[in-house]
């Protein structure tokens, strides 16, 4: 029997100054992320984008997601 995944809702601040991830955390309820980022975003500095990213795993979060885990010059690299 297969089992489907469960989708995961992680909420990243990314710091675009610097270019890098400052924080991150992982919710199972959409709604719950959206307050998560609401109040991630009402503390962050300007500069920071604070987003919501579904996907079923870590490891998938960072192949489609990839800007907010890996330098800009190992993303440029890579292509």
């Amino acid at each position: 029997m297969e089992y489907a995944s469960v989708m995961k809702y992680y909420v990243v601040a990314y710091d675009r100054r610097a270019g890098r991830t400052v924080s991150e955390s992982v919710h199972v309820d959409r709604a719950e992320a959206v307050r998560a980022r609401s109040l991630v975003q009402a503390a962050s500095p300007r500069g920071t984008e604070v987003v919501i990213l579904g996907a079923t795993s870590k490891e998938a979060l960072h192949k489609t997601h990839a800007r907010y885990y890996e330098s800009a010059g190992k993303l440029a690299s890579s292509m």
